[in-house]
């Protein structure tokens, strides 16, 4: 608005100008949505962005960052040295000379996996992602990342790494075990094959007798490994019963007794 005075000075009439902001404030309205979709998603995928300007070393964080690394959003103004004193404490010039390298080269990406505790004293597995690229002013580069939350994979990673030692073990084991009654039976049938017409025949039913005796030993010991293996996966319910140990420990013998005499063991 604008007065028209006459030449003595006199009030004459206001000059009115209206101006149409309706798409300015329609763009303002739709980077403002943006930006609050970007902060839900980024919440979701649990990834935060920080920037730093190279030059100024100023440096924004979206509110994510900040629940990652264990405060709440806007709790203080972050710096290049609370940045590098929470992720880099342990190697500060490792930072340095990276964004140096990165600055060299525009268009690379780096990532970096870390280990944090947050304030809380929780431990939290994180991926950093870098890059740089020229501010539009064309004066400074900028340093531009993200911040991932990988703990719930690297939790499943571990476990995975556990079961498969767990199931190295159990292999060997089982291994062991069948190998022996096995290589009972291999004895008894190579004695037979080789030198069977020099056995009179009491001597040959004893051996088939230990062979028999050997296969079903070996025969239960795989349908014990199959029902361990089924309740593993939780086919079969678990159900205790008492059992005669005497009779277990006769019966894992009996595995051992050929093996043994062959190697003139007494058991």
């Amino acid at each position: 608005m604008s007065p028209i005075r006459t030449t003595r000075g006199n009030l004459r009439s206001y000059i009115y100008i209206v101006e149409d902001i309706n798409s300015h404030k329609k763009a303002e309205n739709e980077v403002l949505e943006s930006r609050k979709k970007l902060e839900i998603a980024q919440g979701i995928g649990h990834v935060g962005s920080f920037t730093l300007n190279l030059s100024t070393k100023k440096m924004e964080w979206s509110d994510e960052v900040f629940r990652i690394l264990g405060y709440l959003p806007g709790e203080f103004h972050p710096t290049l040295t609370s940045f590098k004193r929470m992720l880099f404490d342990e190697d500060k010039n490792a930072f340095d000379l990276l964004v140096k390298e990165l600055t060299d080269e525009p268009t690379r990406i780096h990532k970096i996996e870390k280990t944090i505790t947050r304030p809380g004293g929780e431990i939290r597995y994180i991926t950093i992602t870098l890059s740089t690229q020229q501010q539009q002013n064309g004066n400074s580069m900028e340093l531009m990342g993200s911040i991932s939350d990988v703990s719930d994979i690297k939790s499943v990673q571990v476990e995975l790494e556990k079961a498969n030692k767990t199931k190295d073990k159990m292999l060997s084991i089982i291994a062991h075990d069948v190998r022996s009654p096995l290589a009972s039976v291999k004895q008894i049938v190579d004695m037979l094959a080789n030198e069977w017409k020099i056995y009179d025949p009491e001597v040959i039913t004893d051996l088939l007798n230990s062979l028999r005796t050997s296969t079903n030993d070996t025969f239960n010991l795989l349908e014990n490994l199959l029902g361990w293996a089924r309740s593993q996966d939780k086919e079969i319910v678990f159900h205790p019963r008492k059992n005669n140990l005497v009779e277990i420990i006769n019966e894992t013998l009996l595995l051992i007794k050929n093996p043994a005499a062959a190697k003139q063991i007494s058991v």
